[in-house]
């Protein structure tokens, strides 16, 4: 997936996809039970409408801040909840 930049992003005629559902008090955070992203330009939308996906995104964020603290990045089981719905949608995932 390209990632553009904000400016390129405006542009983009975005083809969405699911991505992660949102638990807990990230819901009324973020006011969003499921989020979308753009298979061109990486662009999260976030919908209020509960749609199951392959993963877990208050995991995925946590996953990220790791990442960003020890620059080692890794993905953990609970991270991807369904993974052959994750195989479907984002191809194979290679464990880290």
């Amino acid at each position: 997936m390209a990632f553009m930049s904000k400016s390129e992003q405006l542009f983009c005629s975005h083809d969405y996809q699911l991505f992660a559902n949102v638990y807990g008090d990230l819901v009324h955070d973020l006011n969003a039970r499921t989020v979308l992203i753009c298979k061109k330009c990486g662009k999260r939308k976030y919908i209020k409408n509960y749609i199951e996906a392959p993963i877990n995104y208050n995991n995925f964020l946590r996953d990220c801040a790791r990442y960003k603290k020890t620059g080692v990045l890794m993905i953990f089981p609970e991270t991807v909840k369904n993974q052959k719905q994750y195989d479907e949608i984002f191809g194979i995932r290679k464990d880290c």
